[in-house]
């Protein structure tokens, strides 16, 4: 049963599974073996402690499936090599983060033929304690060194004054 909770690998022709229990969203060719693939595991934190409603995004070449995470806030999908992937992580009322996963040069130097695993945690923050600011972009960008495959982290958490919507008067 917990593996219908989360995002995975399908043998068939796509990548990913949602973590919405049964339902199976895809997105991404295959990757030809498990080696092919970097596993993500994520793990939610949230200010108020409520996970039933986050929503997780995972945008693959286009194409966006959606899902939950488990009840104690685990994410795991599977991305194929050569993709740059975008991961939202969404709750009312909180800032929605995003995090770039671009997986090219995984099986560069010593790595390949070893599967590659990633592990990070994301907090969710109420909007109310953010003072109307928003991030700029990605919160954090994770790749592999072109040629030797090393794991490469950038963190961005800058907060930047929200959009506002215009005003219209009404008559």
């Amino acid at each position: 049963m917990a593996h219908s909770h989360r995002l995975v690998a399908v043998l068939g022709i796509a990548t990913l599974m949602s973590v919405l229990g049964t339902n199976k969203l895809h997105a991404a060719p295959r990757p030809e073996s498990s080696m092919d693939a970097v596993t993500l595991t994520a793990w939610l934190l949230v200010d108020d402690g409520q996970i039933g409603d986050v929503q997780v995004e995972v945008e693959v070449n286009g194409t966006v499936v959606q899902g939950r995470p488990e009840d104690n806030g685990r994410v795991e999908l599977m991305l194929p090599s050569d993709v740059v992937a975008k991961v939202r992580f969404i709750k009312p009322g909180h800032l929605t983060k995003e995090v770039l996963v671009d997986t090219h040069h995984v099986n560069d130097g010593d790595f390949h033929g070893k599967q590659r695993q990633l592990k990070f945690a994301v907090t969710l923050q109420a909007l109310k304690e953010l003072g109307g600011q928003t991030y700029p972009g990605p919160v954090g960008t994770i790749s592999f060194d072109d040629g030797g495959g090393c794991l490469a982290v950038l963190h961005d958490k800058r907060l930047v004054p929200a959009p506002q919507l215009p005003q219209f008067k009404t008559f």
